[in-house]
């Protein structure tokens, strides 16, 4: 323990050849990310680039990343970088936040930031020059599911997941759908006939990976969300506790957070990355709108739409829908098809 009191007070990214390299010698790091990839187009106005690890003392209450408070000692200049990250010392407890269930964890980002006075910490004039969409997530110990920030287990030590998070846990499958959910794909027909094949979507998915899509919730899943191009995303992924019981050598790892099998990707730090606004989402919040032709969606809402009402086209033009996440959301309405497409019912 001693050897790590000793100059732990740094994030260095170590490389051959890289001019960030630190003389003194830091002792071994607590934190070890495989790749960290800065990148993207320096501001020309930009003084003095620089980027550290910021930690919200609110946690997930605390509103946007760009509210974090910066760990002495983790700032670095912004020079374009790809190689693993490295983190010597874990938060203060002043960073850390407590859940209702008495757990103490940290969740915080990596910022660039134009360090215009030269003190390697960010002011609060300082303009944010860009940040990463991942998250680290610190618990100083083992935390159970009541205190968990996700209200998961989540192990001691760091990880690595993305902003934002779901605003609500996420479920486990119960059923027996006998679907092979988390096995390799090409097409969605290698998945059978509740579940599709996920290559391209986000950050892409290394040899594809069937996810579970249909009406049967199976066991040994979680439900995921995502949505990109204004597009909802709704899936069942492989549930796991540890690495070992994702598809590692293809470039998947359990994020602890979700307890999901996922896509095991590079922290990406990318100049013009506008921080994330709030660090949960539902990802139905800005599908459709509130009034159609004058009629307001969520005044005349049924109260059987547990996800409300939103403004949006079923192909006949524009009109009042229920929203939805999966197709089990739109039984209420017996002259639907009973569908969830595109986050509402149909």
């Amino acid at each position: 323990m001693a050897a790590l009191t000793r100059g732990l007070l740094g994030l260095a990214l170590l490389g051959c050849g890289d001019p960030l390299v630190q003389t003194a010698y830091e002792g071994e790091p607590v934190f070890v990310h495989h790749q960290m990839v800065l990148d993207g187009a320096q501001p020309p106005d930009a003084v003095s680039p620089r980027w550290g690890v910021f930690w919200l003392r609110g946690g997930f209450e605390a509103g946007n990343v760009d509210d974090g408070v910066e760990q002495p000692g983790t700032s670095r200049p912004a020079v374009r970088y790809l190689g693993a990250l490295r983190l010597y010392a874990p938060p203060a407890p002043a960073l850390l936040a407590t859940t209702a269930g008495g757990g103490r964890y940290g969740i915080g980002s990596l910022l660039l930031y134009d360090d215009r006075d030269g003190d390697r910490l960010r002011g609060p004039d300082e303009p944010i020059l860009g940040t990463s969409q991942q998250a680290l997530v610190y618990a100083p110990a083992d935390l159970d599911a009541q205190a968990s920030p996700t209200r998961r287990p989540l192990p001691a030590g760091f990880h690595v997941t993305r902003f934002p998070l779901p605003c609500e846990p996420t479920r486990d499958g119960t059923e027996d759908c006998g679907l092979p959910i988390g096995d390799p794909c090409v097409r969605a027909g290698d998945c059978g006939a509740e579940a599709t094949c996920w290559r391209e979507l986000g950050p892409g998915f290394p040899g594809g990976m069937c996810v579970g899509t249909g009406s049967c919730e199976q066991s040994g899943t979680v439900r995921y969300e995502t949505s990109e191009r204004r597009q909802l995303y709704v899936a069942w992924l492989p549930a796991c506790a540890e690495d070992a019981d994702c598809r590692v050598a293809a470039g998947y790892h359990c994020d602890q957070l979700l307890r999901a099998c996922h896509v095991d990707a590079p922290i990406s730090l990318t100049y013009g990355e506008v921080p994330t606004q709030g660090l949960c989402r539902d990802p139905l919040s800005g599908l459709g709108d509130r009034s159609c032709d004058g009629v307001d969606c969520v005044a005349t809402c049924p109260a059987e739409a547990r996800g409300g009402c939103v403004c949006g086209d079923r192909g006949e033009g524009p009109v009042c829908a229920a929203r939805c996440r999966v197709d089990r959301e739109c039984d209420f309405a017996p002259n639907l098809l009973r569908r969830c497409v595109d986050g509402i019912c149909h």
